[in-house]
């Protein structure tokens, strides 16, 4: 068996995988990438770029609906432009780790000693390991799925034909919400089920509310506190059973949560916990100098944001930098309009504030409604920002202005004394601040 040597062989190239590849690879490293499937992992190839491709194109249209400008849109052609843009994410990863000179190595990897993985016929030695091998949809006992008519989020847009009228989705968390919103524009009807009394259940109250309201807004039956008993293909269309009463649909689409990849590494040195994430610390390394992870492996929240800061982090572990592992974790629902929640991981807050319909120009040029605009913010016993939930207009980037807030402990007249551009989406965060000091100018 052949055998190559690497001072980093790093497992999966989505989003925690490439980044640290490239860095190193940069740095003078001798890097090697292995990848049992497609280049870019879940987040090009089956979640963040084709979902968001998805959204973005049912926004534009409903926005240039508010002008009298119909568009005929098919679900179809949505789909082929998805898979069109991931291809060229995809493309471009490729073209980086190759301009990176990173060694690109096709192969499921197994780990055969402490030094060695397996890839296919070939074994390769390292100095340093990074594990970034993801996770995969979980499927609950009730679902039956073929792939064709029951079938999980990952798989929607490795769709080759479709023309669904009738869809149903399975999971009120983000990928859920985000999938129903868009299918619903396309004018797909669309029955969305969760099995808690409320959809996001890992978010605060407030979001889940807003989020229910949005889907009945686009027409989508939102089901709540109804866990399914069954999911079974029927020949070209699929039965859903749910509290005593079953319905056909032409897909039903499960989204419901993920597990890691990570069942190929029992009985190695690498430590897993009981839920199968691989154990790191601050400097993401589960072997210390030796085997490192980052990306949805290491636990939760599973975001593509967290595996790429993880990634870094590896990297830079590697090369024996000082790091300060980035904090906090904003989690966002890619609606429209977007729903962002941040909070400190230590500090809890004793008061807030709550505000709606926060920046009224962008919010009315898009044409939301008031009971979708929404910010609220907490402060700790010292005043100072501790959690945010944001509902409106580009709240990703209203988000990230408060993330670095709760990052450097700041208060709200600290936030309120930076002069923000009118009209903007980050204004929310301004007049958030100025509900908390009573300072509103914009509503009595």
């Amino acid at each position: 068996m052949e055998h190559q040597s690497y001072d980093v062989v790093v497992v999966g190239s989505g989003v925690g995988g490439y980044p640290a590849a490239i860095l190193l690879a940069k740095q003078g490293y001798r890097v090697a990438i292995v990848e049992e499937g497609l280049v870019g992992g879940t987040c090009v190839n089956r979640g963040c770029v084709p979902t968001k491709t998805l959204l973005y194109y049912v926004k534009a249209a409903k926005a240039l609906a508010k002008l009298g400008l119909k568009i005929g849109m098919t679900l179809q052609r949505l789909l082929e432009e998805a898979k069109r843009v991931s291809e060229e994410s995809r493309k471009g990863v490729e073209a980086l780790l190759d301009s990176a000179g990173v060694v690109l190595e096709k192969c499921s990897g197994r780990l055969v000693s402490e030094n060695m993985l397996a890839c296919g016929e070939k074994k390769l030695k390292f100095n340093r390991l990074l594990l970034a091998p993801g996770s995969r949809p979980w499927t609950p006992k009730p679902f039956n799925v073929d792939g064709k008519v029951v079938l999980h989020v990952d798989d929607f847009f490795s769709l080759n034909n479709i023309s669904a009228s009738r869809i149903a989705i399975v999971g009120g968390g983000p990928a859920g919400i985000e999938l129903a919103q868009a299918l619903a524009r396309t004018g797909v009807r669309v029955d969305l089920y969760e099995a808690m009394n409320t959809l996001l259940p890992t978010l605060p109250s407030e979001a889940g509310r807003i989020a229910k309201t949005m889907l009945k807004l686009e027409g989508v039956n939102v089901n709540v506190g109804k866990p399914v008993d069954k999911v079974e293909p029927r020949g070209e269309s699929a039965i859903l059973c749910a509290g005593g009463s079953c319905s056909q649909y032409d897909i039903v689409v499960c989204a419901v949560g993920r597990r890691p990849y990570t069942g190929w590494l029992k009985g190695t040195s690498v430590p897993l916990n009981n839920k199968g994430f691989i154990v790191v610390n601050e400097r993401q390394e589960a072997v210390p100098g030796r085997v490192y992870a980052a990306g949805d492996a290491t636990g939760d929240p599973m975001l593509a944001h967290k595996a790429i800061v993880e990634s870094l982090v590896a990297a830079k572990s590697m090369m024996g930098k000082r790091v300060d592992k980035p904090w906090p974790t904003p989690i966002v629902v890619y609606t429209d309009p977007q729903i962002a929640y941040v909070a400190h991981p230590d500090r809890k807050a004793v008061r807030s504030a709550k505000l709606y319909w926060g920046y009224g120009l962008e919010a009315r040029l898009r044409g939301y409604k008031p009971q979708l605009v929404f910010t609220k913010i907490g402060v700790d016993e010292e005043g100072r920002i501790v959690e945010a939930l944001v509902v409106g207009p580009e709240a990703a980037q209203s988000i990230t202005i408060l993330s670095l807030a709760i990052r450097l402990g700041l208060r709200p007249e600290e936030v309120s004394a930076t002069v923000f551009p009118h009209p903007s989406t980050a204004e929310q965060v301004y007049e958030a601040m100025l509900e908390l000091l009573g300072e509103s100018f914009n509503r009595v």
